[in-house]
């Protein structure tokens, strides 16, 4: 789960982009993220995946989360597992999926049993379907 309580946003340059902002999305929930350019939907997604920190407000998240900027080629060295970060979960699932129940690709897992369908779902109903969670980007 994630919850976000009265999230503020001040840029270096002191000038306010975005102010007590809430929110709380359930685990597995899909949901979007709209709106003019400029009004800091990047920077919010950033301060999500803790790569900027709030001027103010909490975040709890039960979860790693991660962030894919919208820089084309990036990350065209990586996997398309990688770039999501989630190789390590779906390489502890297919271990425990071949019999090696080491407690270490448990914790790994986190219970996440359903990682590798849901992002083939995904890839599904974007149309990507013919990509592999282990190709390059």
């Amino acid at each position: 789960m994630l919850t976000i309580q009265n999230i503020s946003y001040t840029h270096l340059n002191k000038d306010l982009l975005f102010s007590e902002i809430n929110l709380s999305v359930n685990n597995h929930s899909k949901i979007a993220l709209i709106g003019n350019n400029g009004v800091g939907k990047s920077t919010l997604l950033k301060i999500i995946a803790k790569e900027l920190q709030p001027s103010y407000g909490q975040i709890a998240i039960n979860t790693e989360p991660y962030y894919v900027p919208q820089i084309f080629g990036q990350f065209n060295h990586l996997t398309i597992a990688q770039a999501l970060r989630i190789e390590d979960k779906l390489n502890a699932l297919a271990e425990i999926l071949n019999g090696n129940t080491n407690e270490d690709n448990f914790n790994i897992l986190n219970d996440d049993w359903t990682i590798e369908d849901r992002c083939i779902e995904a890839l599904q109903y974007w149309q990507l379907s013919d990509l592999d969670l282990s190709q390059k980007m």
